[in-house]
């Protein structure tokens, strides 16, 4: 029950109607706004899909959703197409705000470093241009005319008061489980936090740094290119049923990967994947490479019991990756 702050409900990550009338009232709020004005902006993951002030803008971005989905274009490709498409994303909050200071306080969900990224980056300069947009949609194989892309504000001016600063993201995560490893005995090395390739190169990158005693760890958005619709899944379950599948789990490893806001696009974070998983799933017959082969993960970690269910953690920042390797014997 908030007394004294607004609220609305708007959906994602694909967008609605609903979204609109928050995104006006915040344009219409820093639209008025004065030199003397302090306006605090807490921007998180989600803010692409919820953050659209026009029906143009929400319509355009519903489109561009379903075209990432289809075509399997990265999030940085969709959030460079967003920027463009908006008033208040890629910048256009910090144009729309100035002269008032403008604080931005980060709650990062994209892997490494892009903070620039997070919610399309409404109060970051924005590094791209239309003619990127453009770009990225012709290699996807799109009609470019579906789309009308806007050049995104470049003068420094609308942003010499604007101050962003990092709260959260997933290299504070990882640094923070390194420094946790490290505290129970264990090395830890961290791969990457910004494992974006197929899930089979991002399990390559992690298992080739497997060693005794050590703590593998890696953060990002692995790519699953979903050939039909037959099962249920995430990223994550996919990934731990695919090291499964090319028997990299071995008696001294557990693997885990779990998206960090509890849902891996099902009830389920994501599984824990050891020799156990291995015993009951021969006890069971079941065949990994018809489960991999129906992205039906989800159904695999449930007979096997090896769910992570922890239901909505109200924070995300990436997907979370870690490889165990126990004490080596004496």
């Amino acid at each position: 029950d908030c007394k004294r702050i607004q609220t609305f409900t708007g959906s994602h990550p694909r967008p609605s109607m609903a979204n609109i009338e928050a995104g006006r009232k915040i344009y219409d709020l820093v639209d008025q706004s004065t030199e003397g004005d302090l306006i605090i902006a807490v921007i998180s993951g989600g803010g692409s899909a919820l953050l659209c002030p026009t029906k143009d803008e929400c319509e355009q971005g519903i489109k561009l959703y379903d075209l990432s989905i289809k075509s399997g274009a990265k999030i940085t490709e969709l959030n460079t197409l967003r920027k463009h498409t908006s008033l208040l994303k890629g910048g256009g909050l910090a144009k729309i705000a100035y002269p008032a200071t403008v604080i931005g306080l980060i709650f990062s969900d994209v892997p490494g470093d892009n903070f620039e990224n997070v919610a399309s980056g409404p109060t970051y300069k924005d590094v791209t241009t239309a003619e990127d947009a453009g770009n990225i949609i012709k290699q996807h194989n799109v009609d470019e005319g579906e789309f009308v892309f806007n050049e995104t504000p470049k003068e420094d001016k609308y942003f010499e008061k604007v101050h962003n600063f990092v709260l959260v993201s997933n290299q504070t995560a990882v640094i923070e489980m390194q420094r946790k490893s490290v505290e129970l005995g264990f090395e830890a090395q961290i791969v990457s936090t910004e494992l974006y390739a197929p899930v089979d190169e991002a399990l390559g990158q992690i298992f080739s740094a497997k060693k005794q005693n050590t703590v593998v760890l890696g953060a990002g958005e692995p790519k699953v290119n979903i050939l039909n619709k037959s099962g249920r899944g995430g990223r994550n379950l996919h990934m731990g049923l695919t090291a499964l599948g090319k028997n990299l789990i071995d008696s001294d490893s557990v693997f885990v990967a779990f998206a960090s806001d509890g849902m891996d696009n099902t009830d389920s974070a994501g599984a824990i994947v050891d020799k156990h998983t291995i015993e009951k799933m021969q006890k069971l017959n079941l065949n990994v490479n018809d489960y991999l082969q129906n992205f039906n993960s989800y159904l695999f970690f449930e007979q096997t019991g090896d769910l992570i269910t922890t239901g909505p953690t109200g924070a995300n920042v990436s997907d979370l990756m870690i490889l165990l390797n126990r004490h080596q014997s004496s």
